[in-house]
């Protein structure tokens, strides 16, 4: 391909447990093999996930292809939007900066979308604005779309605590009952992250041919 388009999304992380009866049923999941708790890693873990730099990075690092982000969104407040938004830009500013060659960003969705979060198999469809709020059958432009308008014509972010950190990266983005949560103070999760321990066991497994 000519290039690589990356749909990044901050619940997209997702921390697996096999300590089912830690969680509510609604978390619990499994394959044909385990069952485990599945939530999302920024809820449960007081520690650094990769951002928008560290996973277009990997991109760049395994494949040596041009790359674009395909879908920018976050299902939150606008002013929520508009920080996931900004920081997505400033840090593909910064990676083509080091010369790596981002092509593009996508805000999604332009006009805003019906039922997405059911797949379209809700009798009634939650709308969910994009740029453009159409809720009402005329497009309206949100805050979204007044900073787009800024990030494209090359001027500077503005806005009344745009600047602030988005939910994500605060810390009442935890879930107090997440037991590894409970178990793993903030002070010891950086203090065992910067020494490059392994705090959080992983285990990767190879998917079985279709």
């Amino acid at each position: 391909p000519d290039v690589i388009g990356m749909n990044h999304y901050i619940t997209s992380d997702r921390f697996l447990d096999h300590r089912l009866e830690l969680y509510p049923a609604d978390v619990h999941g499994g394959n044909a093999t385990m069952r485990y708790a599945d939530v999302e890693t920024v809820r449960a873990l007081d520690i650094a996930l990769p951002d928008w730099a560290g996973h277009l990075s990997c991109l760049w690092d395994r494949y040596g292809i041009p790359l674009a982000v395909t879908e920018c969104h976050i299902a939150c407040t606008v002013d929520e939007q508009c920080r996931w938004l900004a920081e997505c830009w400033h840090a593909c500013l910064a990676l083509r900066a080091t010369g790596v060659p981002v092509t593009a960003v996508t805000a999604w969705a332009l006009l805003g979308a019906h039922g997405w979060d059911t797949l379209l198999t809700s009798p009634t469809p939650r709308y969910e604005s994009g740029a453009f709020d159409v809720s009402d059958g005329h497009p309206r432009a949100t805050p979204l779309a007044d900073l787009i308008r800024e990030l494209a014509a090359g001027r500077p972010a503005r806005g009344e605590g745009l600047h602030q950190p988005g939910w994500w990266r605060r810390t009442s983005r935890l879930l107090p009952d997440t037991p590894v949560a409970r178990a793993l103070p903030a002070a010891q999760a950086r203090h065992a992250l910067a020494r490059g321990s392994r705090v959080i066991p992983l285990r990767l497994e190879r998917m079985p041919p279709a």
